[in-house]
């Protein structure tokens, strides 16, 4: 129960608190920045950045005109580069997700935030 965490019981009562830490994923989220290949249905691909992921999603930042809306399902592949030699390694190929949900991101950049909840669970 989140006063049980928080130590404060006023917490249970607003509605505000529980909206701020409610968390609908399963699995632990994973502040870790790889390479993501998204392929969008005209084929597209777009490379971006992911900010955190899971076993069952990933947040990236991609440019704002991309075009990915929620209900987009698109293919995508995880990329790390490899430490000793440089090379890319290849953590997910060939997996698909569907967008649960875009919002614009503050900076000087005009990026989209994108939610995606993958079809079947990755491990990376």
């Amino acid at each position: 129960m989140i006063t049980a965490q928080m130590g404060d019981e006023r917490l249970a009562a607003s509605p505000v608190a529980f909206a701020v830490f409610d968390d609908r994923r399963n699995t632990q989220r994973l502040c870790r920045k790889l390479s993501a290949t998204l392929v969008g249905r005209d084929g597209a691909k777009l490379t971006c950045e992911t900010k955190d992921v899971s076993e069952g999603g990933m947040y990236v930042a991609a440019p704002s005109a991309c075009g990915f809306s929620v209900g987009h399902r698109v293919e995508f592949a995880l990329h790390e580069p490899c430490k000793k030699t440089g090379r890319w390694l290849n953590l997910a190929e060939e997996c698909y997700a569907t967008v649960v949900r875009t919002e614009a991101l503050p900076g000087p950049d005009t990026k989209l935030g994108i939610g995606l909840c993958f079809d079947q669970p990755v491990l990376v």
